[in-house]
């Protein structure tokens, strides 16, 4: 088993325009007794109210959008897409199937881990444990330049943004 390090914030290291918008990330979270993960790609770290964040984005059409509606944890899984090449397979396949039609983590053969009240995998390399702060939907009205729903919401079918204070990081020991 894999054993994973907590670390501070500020000893994050690396680009998070490649980690999250180029290597992919797991938006995990579990409700009851149901574990769902989906690859995404939008979102980003910050300090926000006094806080170290992580924001994501999620259509209401997923079906990890009603898990993580309805749980206040989530993690932000990363794989390392470099040294496993089976990492980009897990990323796709999470990304295109739906959890409502299979279980990802059986078909991927993913390890659950579960650490408190977070639940990640074992085939992470960095793992954001987020206790959600804040969520709202993104609107028509609110877009400063409109050419992005033409390009991104043809449906108006808008993300919600969820915002999450990053309480732990953990980090595999390799």
């Amino acid at each position: 088993m894999k054993n994973f390090i907590q670390i501070k914030p500020e000893f994050l290291s690396g680009n998070v325009f490649d980690l999250i918008g180029r290597n992919w990330m797991l938006i995990t979270a579990k409700h009851e007794n149901h574990i769902n993960a989906m690859t995404a790609s939008w979102g980003g770290l910050a300090s926000l109210w006094n806080k170290n964040v992580a924001f994501f984005f999620i259509r209401p059409q997923r079906h990890t959008f009603s898990i993580v509606e309805n749980t206040k944890f989530i993690t932000l899984c990363f794989l390392d897409t470099k040294n496993n090449k089976n990492a980009k397979n897990i990323l796709n396949f999470c990304g295109r199937t739906s959890g409502k039609d299979v279980d990802k983590v059986k078909e991927t053969g993913m390890t659950v881990l579960e650490d408190e009240n977070f639940t990640y995998f074992e085939e992470s390399s960095l793992v954001l444990c987020c206790k959600k702060l804040y969520g709202q939907f993104l609107t028509a009205e609110s877009f400063c330049d409109k050419s992005i729903i033409l390009e991104n919401y043809k449906k108006q079918d808008f993300h919600k943004m969820f915002v999450g204070e990053m309480v732990k990081i953990l980090k595999s020991e390799v």
